[in-house]
């Protein structure tokens, strides 16, 4: 990972709306310049082994996952009210490794090591 960083330098995203993906509400993220989608298709060339779960890769930030029988409810409130809100941007700067236990409830995601883009 760090040799496919080191290709990347620090880039902007945009911030913009919530969305829904059945039951997971996200900000979607805009990347005009598609630096994450570089770095995605740079991950699986590198490592062809890897299982590809999705054939196109959305960029987001997952924000909640909804359990309760209202879900739909939620989400067609969620996408009246907020699609379209301006949030923000932020500068990506860095990846960080993760790992992740899905059988714990707290304390599920562990940074490995963190990788500095040039």
């Amino acid at each position: 990972m760090t040799k496919i960083a080191g290709n990347f330098s620090p880039f902007d995203l945009e911030i913009r709306g919530i969305n829904c993906f059945e039951r997971i509400i996200f900000a979607q993220v805009f990347d005009t310049k598609q630096y994450l989608e570089s770095i995605f298709n740079k991950i699986f060339e590198e490592y062809p082994h890897l299982e590809k779960y999705f054939p196109f890769y959305i960029p987001h930030i997952s924000l909640a996952r909804i359990e309760t029988t209202e879900a739909r409810n939620i989400i067609r409130e969620i996408n009246k009210k907020y699609r379209d809100v301006k949030i923000g941007s932020m500068r990506v700067d860095g990846i960080q490794i993760v790992a992740v236990r899905p059988y714990l409830s707290t304390g599920r995601i562990e940074i490995r090591e963190q990788i500095k883009l040039k």
